[in-house]
């Protein structure tokens, strides 16, 4: 019997990871955005020298995923090998990891079909889209289910291990990771005790009044601990308790980031109909457990998660990435907990109509999301946009055939690879004229930025606009209190330019040698850029190219600029 039920685990997850890797190859691509590279570097720093350092060497802890970068690092320097395409293929790994886990626990839940869970997982359009977008959204999800197994699962002498690294894992993996669990047990904690007084067992399940209590106050106690001893690592590394995108990006609570949130929720459930079912599959879930006042341990501490992690979501108010990067921690989660209703509360023809729906609409998901919301090309039946990056005058590396496949079939990643061989040639110009590191000043903190270090390291000085990745402005008494959004420091080339004579009275940052960033198809900025006496050595309009009929993909401007202070130029 135990054999069996193993059997149907790995039937299961097959079925959803085959899912899931079909439609990266076939559907997706490489996708996401450049801001990958912000991860990139500090675990090529932490391969070679043990320490996680920004682009100018400086201790700032520029990623938001302190366990991806450890991670991805420690694979790089096993395994020396490219760190793009390393990258997603350990995202990918941690999205087929989602799908493993949802299926296990499904089955410890008493689902009996394990292969229909395991492809409305693995299908799920904006879990499969971002398990190929090289960012955390999946390994994050994967900690989620993590930690509500251990949280659920049956006692024993060294469970305690397990909880312990399960926190762990959440700690390190987001920054509000373990708010946002103490938040959860809490929740789960209260249901336990005081609404789900009558529980229904399934198949050796323990009920919450038999396990909620010691390891939900060790879990508790772990995660404190956990982020106590990261905040001091932190704070002891870098100087601050927080990674600096986080000092970059948080702010209060605030009514407009949560009306943000909220226009974040009804965008995405618009664009993803898969989603709209899971909304829809949700509330019908939590309505009967709580009318029904009776539930397993594991489907309590599910919906705990879910909550806690869906409250974070809106009142920070989202994200300006596609497909819902912010939501996709959950999402397998959530679709735990509404398959497990559609088995236990619906019978015969009713139970594989709404199994039959769910697909139906999990395919029109994969499909919508790919040919209007996607920004990778297809690695199958698709065409290799690279030949674009080498159209221009000159060669890079990056356009080249042996390039990274993350770089050749995303068209964020391809839209920099002319003005990066241009802000590299102005680098390598103005360094050999002042001998002293080169100031490069730019909002776009990804993949241009981590060339630009690798080929320059300690001859650059790079300073993030926006400050994610640098401390220029957010240490900058002028700009600190400029407020901040989701994208981080409330700060553009305009005020930068208006305030840079305070700005470098007070905290001693001048004129850059160097600006590059995106811009308008009015060239507003670039002109603006020209206005401060910068000479354009490099600028770039139009559309990106698109993708298949089939499937056309995500839209993207190609409008960018590099400038050269005129001191620096003929």
């Amino acid at each position: 019997m135990e054999s069996a039920g193993k059997r149907r685990v790995w039937i299961g997850w097959a079925a959803g990871a085959l899912l899931m890797v079909l439609a990266g190859l076939m559907l997706f691509g490489p996708t996401g955005r450049d801001d990958v590279y912000k991860t990139l570097w500090p675990a090529k720093m932490f391969a070679q020298t043990g320490r996680v350092l920004n682009y100018n060497g400086d201790a700032v802890e520029q990623s938001s995923s302190l366990l991806h970068v450890l991670v991805l690092g420690g694979l790089h320097r096993i395994t020396g090998l490219g760190l793009p395409d390393l990258n997603v293929f350990f995202v990918l790994a941690a999205g087929l990891g989602c799908v493993g886990m949802v299926v296990r626990l499904g089955r410890r839940l008493g689902i009996r079909d394990l292969v229909g869970l395991g492809l409305v997982t693995g299908g799920q359009s904006m879990v499969a889209y971002w398990a190929m977008g090289g960012l955390d959204a999946v390994l994050a999800a994967f900690c989620w289910l993590s930690l509500v197994d251990a949280l659920s699962g049956i006692w024993r002498r060294w469970h305690w291990v397990v909880i312990a690294g399960s926190a762990c894992l959440i700690a390190m993996v987001r920054p509000e990771g373990s708010m946002v669990a103490l938040a959860g047990i809490g929740m789960a904690t209260i249901l336990s005790r005081l609404w789900f007084k009558r529980a229904e067992p399934v198949e050796g399940v323990p009920l919450p009044q038999e396990i909620a209590g010691r390891p939900f106050l060790l879990a508790s106690l772990f995660l404190v601990a956990a982020a106590v001893i990261l905040g001091c690592w932190r704070l002891w590394h870098g100087g601050n308790w927080m990674p600096q995108p986080v000092i970059a990006k948080a702010g209060g609570l605030e009514m407009d980031r949560v009306l943000d949130g909220l226009r974040y929720l009804k965008k995405e459930t618009f664009a993803h109909p898969d989603l709209a079912i899971l909304w829809l599959g949700g509330i019908w879930s939590l309505v009967n457990l709580v009318r029904r006042k009776r539930a397993g341990i594991l489907s309590v501490v599910a919906w705990g998660i879910v909550a806690a992690g869906m409250t974070f979501v809106v009142a920070s108010g989202g994200d300006w990435m596609e497909n819902g990067r912010f939501l996709v921690p959950f999402l397998p989660l959530l679709i735990l907990v509404v398959f497990l209703e559609i088995e236990h509360e619906l019978r015969g023809r009713w139970r594989w109509l709404a199994k039959g729906f769910w697909l139906a609409v999990t395919a029109w998901g994969l499909w919508s999301t790919a040919s209007g919301h996607s920004t990778g090309y297809p690695l199958l039946g698709g065409i290799d946009h690279g030949s674009w990056a080498a159209s221009a005058s000159g060669f890079h590396p990056v356009a080249g055939p042996s390039a990274p496949l993350a770089e050749r079939f995303n068209r964020v990643h391809l839209r920099d690879v002319h003005p990066l061989r241009a802000l590299k040639s102005a680098t390598a110009e103005i360094y050999a004229r002042k001998r002293l590191p080169v100031t490069v000043l730019s909002q776009q903190a990804g993949m241009m930025a981590y060339y630009l270090a690798d080929e320059f390291y300690g001859k650059v000085r790079f300073i993030d606009l926006v400050g994610l990745c640098t401390r220029d402005f957010t240490d900058c008494a002028v700009t600190s209190g400029r407020g901040n959004y989701r994208g981080g420091l409330n700060m553009d080339l305009v005020y930068l330019f208006e305030d840079l004579p305070r700005i470098q009275a007070a905290c001693g940052i001048s004129a850059p040698d160097i600006v590059f960033g995106l811009d308008d198809a009015a060239g507003s900025l670039r002109s603006h850029v020209q206005r401060q006496g910068y000479r354009l050595v490099f600028e770039q309009d139009g559309m990106m190219p698109m993708g298949s009929g089939w499937l056309p993909g995500l839209e993207i401007e190609s409008g960018e600029f590099v400038a050269v202070r005129m001191q620096h130029g003929n």
